[in-house]
């Protein structure tokens, strides 16, 4: 080495670990033959999303030529203006990759989502002439520049003596253990400056990309959260959604029961997509109970003008007789979705529809009718009798419609209570979730939606499965749809210009924030902070012609006497108490015409 007062350091520098892209997505799908871009102050790189990256540059310097993991092939990519993650596809099994340049250096970091075992050979190519390698470290020099790669857990190098164009072609082969690979590359005019570099980018306390280029947002739903999972999680449904090809995708559950057919399938991928803030109406049926309820949905929250007629299993009395109770809470729910979109154009068909929809309430799931009982008159809500015996068919129906009521959110069903059986892993288990949080049981649901993140990672990076089915779009699609409806407790009237949140958060969570709420034109973003028992909630409208009137009902851990603010000013608010003893609704409406906040104390 030409510095001889450069020494490798002794040990590695802890190095932060990545999450998926935060803020504002540029692109979330398939990995395509198309070139990307990942740039910064100070720092990019570029490559082909279903190739490597070709390029790395810091402080204009050339800092990688190469950058590849041998024997696996890109699959999905989110990418953000500056970080980006990608799903590597091998014979041994399944990496997510995790991307970001900065002004101090690069950033990768390769995390195992299948139970791959071995080792992994990570493939660089390096300018420089002189090298060399020990422990976790490589550097490089040349006249007037260094490099210092450092990789985690320490790697066996291997550096080709060839060196073509000035640049080293470098092997680095890392065995598998419980922790993931990290990778950190910083340059300087000399060793020790390169070596600043990388130890300021290891020092910084959490890397993710710079919310100052969120001009380049797209309007996806988008969080940042105390806990990588659920940021992860979010982003690669949204990828795995908007990637998916729903005709095919949903050919696959032909047979089964409702509401996991193909048909109702589509639907829930397209309240899914509606959640994410995807463009575009839904791809459903129309004529099926829930493809009538996204179509409501979507006009509700897009301001698209909607008839009657464009809803004609709605518009079909006879179906009102329908002895299946979930099919029947399901038609309710589009029902009452429908009339508040029509109401506008149509307030005689509204009203109808509500009255409709008042008959068929239910005080609980419905039994089958027996062999010899009449198809016109169907039971309607009886509960079953005490100490009767009910075979598994009717055990199981009776599950699953009071599953549906509490997640659509019925008004007057009853109490829900989950089931003795864990759900299944895909849409039930995301179902389950969502009807306990609307219920109000926030631990319940919150961990029912964290085993249902964890589904996806299981068998690769996103892919959410169903039965025998390694990847269903639809389990995907529910991740934005409960996150949304369920956590958030989002709904939407907007042509009257309101929006609805009713956050009901685990009380472990100090932080959070949600941006790219979408209701017709506007954006809504809304930020969370937790300092002893001070609660803190911020809102802003990002975009849209007119404010959004504001209706906020949190449900919150506190106690009747609880004191609030709105803007710093004392308020009144209206506290009732919920389902759950241990936790209370405050509700207060106000424009977006500004920052608003409100603090709960």
């Amino acid at each position: 080495m030409s510095d001889p007062l450069f020494a490798i350091p002794s040990r590695a520098l802890p190095v932060a670990t990545l999450a998926s892209p935060r803020g504002s997505l540029v692109y979330a799908g398939p990995a395509r033959a198309h070139p990307f871009l990942l740039a910064a102050p100070g720092g990019s790189a570029r490559g082909t999303e279903s190739h490597t990256v070709d390029v790395v540059e810091h402080r204009g310097r050339l800092l990688l030529a190469e950058l590849s993991v041998t024997g696996f092939v890109p699959a999905s990519l989110v990418l953000a203006p500056a970080h980006g993650s990608r799903e590597l596809v091998g014979v041994p099994g399944t990496l997510a990759e995790t991307l970001l340049v900065s002004d101090e250096g690069f950033i990768a970091h390769w995390t195992r989502t299948t139970a791959l075992a071995g080792e992994i050979e990570v493939v660089l190519g390096v300018p420089g002439g002189d090298s060399r390698a020990d422990g976790s470290f490589l550097v490089t020099e040349e006249a007037g520049a260094a490099r210092l790669i450092q990789i985690t857990p320490a790697p066996s190098w291997r550096v080709d003596a060839g060196n073509r164009d000035g640049i080293l072609r470098v092997s680095a082969t890392v065995r598998l253990h419980d922790q993931d690979v990290l990778l950190a590359a910083a340059s300087g005019p000399d060793p020790a400056s390169a070596f600043q570099s990388l130890r300021r980018l290891s020092r910084a306390a959490e890397t993710r990309t710079d919310f100052a280029l969120s001009e380049l947002r797209t309007g996806r739903l988008a969080i940042q959260t105390d806990g990588c999972e659920f940021d992860h999680g979010l982003a690669w449904s949204i990828a795995r959604l908007e990637a998916a090809d729903s005709q095919s995708a949903h050919a696959v559950a032909a047979g089964d029961p409702f509401p996991v057919d193909p048909q109702s399938r589509r639907a829930w991928t397209a309240l899914g997509a509606l959640a994410a803030g995807t463009p575009g109406p839904p791809d459903v049926d129309p004529r099926t109970p829930l493809g009538a309820l996204a179509q409501a949905r979507y006009g509700g929250w897009r301001d698209t003008p909607l008839s009657i007629v464009d809803l004609p299993q709605l518009a079909d009395r006879t179906a009102d007789k329908i002895g299946d109770s979930a099919l029947r809470f399901a038609r309710r729910a589009a029902m009452l979705a429908a009339a508040n979109t029509i109401e506008p154009w149509e307030p005689t068909s509204a009203d109808e529809l509500r009255a409709r929809a008042a008959e068929l309430v239910d005080t609980g799931a419905a039994p089958r009718p027996s062999a010899g009982a009449s198809a016109k008159s169907p039971s309607r809500g009886r509960l079953p009798t005490v100490g009767a015996k009910r075979d598994k068919a009717q055990q199981s129906e009776d599950v699953v419609a009071a599953t549906l009521a509490a997640a659509l959110d019925l008004p007057g069903r009853p109490l829900y209570r989950t089931p003795a059986d864990e759900p299944r892993p895909g849409l039930m288990r995301a179902l389950t979730a969502l009807a306990c949080l609307n219920d109000g049981m926030v631990e319940r649901g919150f961990a029912l939606l964290e085993r249902h993140l964890a589904d996806g990672f299981g068998g690769g990076a996103g892919l959410w499965p169903d039965q025998d089915r390694a990847h269903d779009p639809a389990s995907a699609a529910l991740v934005p749809f409960v996150l949304l409806e369920g956590l958030l407790g989002a709904r939407a009237d907007a042509h009257y210009g309101r929006l609805r949140l009713a956050p009901r958060f685990p009380e472990h969570w100090l932080r959070f924030t949600v941006r790219g709420i979408q209701i017709a034109d506007a954006t809504v973003a809304m930020t969370y902070e937790r300092v002893g028992k001070d609660r803190r909630f911020r809102f802003d409208q990002n975009s849209g012609a007119i404010p959004v009137t504001l209706v906020f009902e949190p449900l919150l851990p506190v106690r009747s006497d609880a004191r609030a603010y709105v803007d710093g000013q004392p308020a009144k608010l209206d506290l009732r108490r919920s389902r759950d003893s241990e936790r209370a609704q405050l509700r207060v409406q106000l424009p977006l015409d500004r920052q608003r906040e409100v603090s709960v104390q």
